[in-house]
């Protein structure tokens, strides 16, 4: 569950200056932006749940990031949150198992660095030390990703009189690689999906990706891509025009070699 921000007018009186609570924001004249909750008091939610990518809002927000054995790995601020923990559990997955997060809807850069700062004093008073990804030199965390490929959408949102069926087998036959997943490259909407494109991504595949719930670009995709493949569950991956499986067929045929053959266009012997 959320922490709410509360926003209060301000006054000469006001205690902006207080940088543990109270944020000024350039973005509301006139208001103060206050964090409700210190890092302790902010709730944790587990990164996945059944195989399942815990949902978070697009929305700024400042967060601590801890590992399996619940401590804490990194500090951060970001624009949106939901983006950043997928990008977070795509690169640094063993450090990644849950996450406290305090959406902050109208703060400005200088709000979320505040807030930003009193977690990080916090941690140091609570640790001694600061979490080891906000360590000088470190770079994993930090790191930006270049802007990701953007997805295939089979229609641009218009009813067209073409057969859903027949869109899919155009891009699977006009793409080398392609993922239907549920999702999106840069935020997947399940744990699954996640899987089949970070290993994807860690055998540096040039790939496409189709969302099946985007409904208003691509309608009825998801029914009719288990359809097409004969196949019940997504994600599904294409190679080469072919159906190769889902996600734990995937990764099975990662450790036994077959995925890397199939992937340069060649069979198992």
């Amino acid at each position: 569950m959320l922490l709410s921000t509360r926003i209060k007018p301000f006054t000469s009186s006001s205690s902006c200056r207080t940088p543990r609570r109270l944020l000024l924001s350039r973005t509301v004249p006139q208001r103060c932006v206050i964090a409700d909750a210190g890092l302790k008091e902010t709730p944790i939610t587990l990164v996945m749940d059944k195989g399942e990518l815990a949902e978070f809002p697009e929305q700024p927000a400042v967060y601590a990031v801890y590992d399996k054995d619940d401590q804490i790995q990194y500090i951060g601020l970001t624009r949106k949150i939901n983006v950043t923990v997928s990008n977070h559990l795509r690169d640094v997955p063993e450090s990644t198992a849950a996450v406290r997060y305090e959406v902050l809807p109208d703060a400005s850069r200088d709000a979320l660095t505040g807030a930003w700062k009193a977690w990080m004093e916090e941690a140091l008073a609570d640790t001694g030390g600061i979490p080891p990804g906000n360590a000088p030199g470190e770079t994993k965390w930090q790191s930006r990703s270049a802007r990701p490929k953007a997805d295939i959408k089979l229609t641009a949102g218009k009813a067209i009189n073409v057969p859903i069926e027949k869109l899919i087998e155009q891009v699977v036959k006009s793409n080398k690689v392609v993922a239907f997943v549920k999702g999106t490259r840069s935020a997947p909407q399940c744990g699954f999906s996640h899987k089949m494109m970070s290993i994807l991504n860690d055998m540096r595949t040039d790939y496409e990706v189709v969302n099946v719930l985007d409904e208003f670009h691509n309608p009825g995709l998801r029914d009719a891509i288990k359809e097409y493949s004969q196949w019940p569950t997504i994600p599904q991956l294409y190679v080469g025009g072919e159906f190769v499986g889902g996600s734990d067929i995937v990764e099975q045929m990662v450790g036994s070699g077959e995925l890397q053959l199939v992937l340069r266009g060649e069979q198992m012997s």
